[in-house]
């Protein structure tokens, strides 16, 4: 029997992993019913989630089951999407964040053409969009997904294939490649394009990118610039 302390409860100071085992063992998160647990939603199914969405719960929304959305989404302001070996498959829908944060490691939380807005996060992860990063996957859509929800993308360590050229072309954008990231695009496409003739995007800021293609294509491009201003490289 999992057990949680009077104490902890009071205080706020109990771990998510405790209250997942306390929901789990005290049949909270049975499926199709909602329990708060500490300020803490247990999401089991879309039910749930569709629940949420109706009566505005605010707090932690703790994903444990895999969904899969049936219409446009938005989720109400004050919410946490906590990832629990989960993941929300959009299946073409668009899920509406109303300064929704994130809370995952780098695992899948979304599938490859997800289309997220309303985001307040640091930076996305292509790993949240199915990207793997091992040079034999097609990470292309998880990248341009990663960049669709946030123009701050972080790059972990990885080999990124691509099938088709990666555009970066918003505003201040900001890109940060780890020492050992880099795409490595498998084909005669452009590797990455950054800019835009118009309108003109400016204080782009792009940290350690780096293109290897996988064999030497003749007259093909790595990187294309168009127009920037006041950007960094």
């Amino acid at each position: 029997m999992s057990t949680i302390k009077i104490s902890e409860l009071a205080t706020g100071t109990v771990s998510s992993e405790s209250l997942l085992a306390f929901a789990d063992v005290n049949g909270l998160a049975s499926k199709g019913t909602i329990k708060q647990v500490i300020g803490n939603y247990v999401v089991n199914s879309l039910l749930d989630f569709d629940s949420l969405i109706l009566n505005a719960s605010t707090g932690v929304w703790m994903v444990i089951s895999d969904i899969t959305l049936d219409a446009n989404k938005t989720i109400p302001a004050g919410v946490t999407l906590q990832f629990r070996n989960a993941k929300i498959n959009l299946g073409g829908f668009t899920l509406t964040g109303t300064d929704t944060k994130i809370d995952a490691g780098l695992t899948q939380i979304f599938d490859k053409n997800a289309s997220v807005e309303g985001l307040n996060v640091e930076a996305t992860y292509p790993q949240w969009f199915g990207a793997v990063g091992d040079g034999i996957a097609d990470d292309t859509e998880s990248i341009r997904s990663a960049y669709s929800a946030s123009i701050n993308v972080i790059f972990p360590s990885g080999e990124y294939r691509t099938t088709s050229t990666i555009t970066f072309d918003e505003s201040y954008t900001q890109l940060d490649f780890n020492e050992n990231a880099r795409i490595f695009p498998d084909g005669t496409h452009t590797g990455v394009v950054i800019g835009r003739p118009s309108p003109i995007p400016t204080r782009m800021k792009i940290n350690r990118l780096k293109v290897d293609r996988r064999s030497y294509q003749a007259a093909t491009i790595g990187i294309l610039f168009l127009e920037v201003n006041q950007s960094t490289f």
